[in-house]
């Protein structure tokens, strides 16, 4: 089988022996005024260099980019040694797709390898806590890797947590994919990260969660959630991210085994009760805040049923004081030092509205107090 040179193997063997004759012992050195005829030596040695290959070594001159390939590998094996994503590798890369290129083939194309794909959901911004769609993935054009069109590094990756709440896989939300979306009155709205700027405030619960917590508590979790977030500096929705901080947790409680916290249903229980001992007065306790402020975390410990039940039979004691400090003033503050548990009223006709609940020892106030 005849040997297969080609063209372009051809004319470098003609450059080096025109740089290096076989007789020197140092290339030969062309000044720039003799550049000319140097390339018209090269041209003249080509045919004359294939006549030889052909008549006495029965060489197949190719016509193919042989040569060419041979220099890509070289290419490759040379960028596969450099350090990945440096400058140096980054050069010999495009050396390899110019050649690429001239020979007809297409460019090579690095392969964009990262745990993010299009639809997922980064963080990005100033202090990259702004939740970003990932819309595109590509590169800019110093080879940077870009998200959106801006480079890589200016985001980072949802934590774990989040990305279940962002999920489209089968688990995790009671409909599947991802996590739902909880109002504080422990009702669905819909998927985690769907909801539009206005919105109600909402926490995210997996379908594990919401259906060992509940109704009443879901609605505990979303109110405990939103004072915790308060708490941390986040005056309104979405606060505390402004200020690059990182998102506030707050324990479900799923896993406890007793929740003391009271739901409404047995608050309008406890509402009977406090109008039966306080009759004629019309007591007033499922007021939106009242409720709220009844099972929030800056209590300490739950203001339990039997503590509220406690505290309107002392109160009932002094049922004649309670109604008359009402008709003077118009409003009180009912302190139990038993519980620590103080109860701020305002009268409404012939109505006593419990305007909110604390446990707080020394309870400061500019109302009248009354002890019982």
């Amino acid at each position: 089988m005849p040997i297969i040179k080609t063209k372009r193997g051809i004319e470098r063997q003609a450059i080096k022996a025109i740089h290096h004759p076989p007789t020197a012992t140092e290339p030969v050195k062309v000044s720039k005024e003799m550049q000319d005829e140097k390339k018209k030596m090269v041209r003249e040695l080509i045919p004359f260099l294939m006549y030889l290959y052909k008549k006495y070594m029965g060489a197949k001159i190719s016509e193919s980019a042989e040569g060419t390939d041979l220099d890509m590998l070289k290419l490759i094996n040379k960028a596969m040694k450099q350090m990945p994503g440096s400058p140096a590798q980054k050069k010999t890369i495009v050396q390899l797709n110019k050649m690429r290129t001239a020979a007809g083939m297409k460019p090579l194309k690095e392969d964009i390898n990262i745990p993010i794909k299009v639809g997922d959901t980064v963080l990005g911004g100033k202090f990259k806590n702004k939740r970003i769609v990932v819309k595109s993935i590509g590169k800019n054009e110093k080879g940077d890797i870009t998200i959106n069109g801006k480079p890589l590094l200016k985001y980072r990756i949802l934590d774990e947590d989040l990305r279940k709440w962002f999920g489209k896989g089968k688990t995790g939300s009671t409909d599947g994919g991802g996590w739902d979306r909880y109002s504080s009155d422990g009702k669905k709205l819909g998927k985690c990260g769907d909801g539009k700027e206005g919105d109600a405030y909402a926490a995210c619960l997996s379908k594990e969660k919401a259906a060992k917590l509940g109704p009443d508590g879901r609605a505990s979790f979303v109110r405990r959630k939103r004072a915790d977030q308060k708490k941390s500096g986040d005056t309104k929705k979405g606060g505390n991210r402004t200020k690059g901080k990182t998102p506030t947790f707050s324990k479900t409680k799923a896993n406890e085994s007793s929740i003391n916290e009271i739901p409404m249903g047995d608050l309008q229980k406890i509402d009977q009760f406090a109008d039966k001992k306080l009759n004629p007065v019309d007591v007033v306790l499922t007021d939106k805040h009242f409720f709220d402020r009844l099972n929030d975390p800056r209590n300490g410990k739950e203001i339990s049923q039997a503590e509220l039940i406690g505290f309107f039979k002392r109160l009932s004691k002094k049922k004649k004081e309670f109604v008359e400090f009402l008709n003077q003033y118009n409003s009180l503050v009912a302190v139990d030092d038993r519980t620590n548990i103080n109860i701020p009223f305002m009268k409404q006709a012939n109505k006593a509205i419990a305007k909110t609940v604390m446990r707080k020892k020394d309870f400061k106030t500019t109302n009248k107090k009354l002890d019982i």
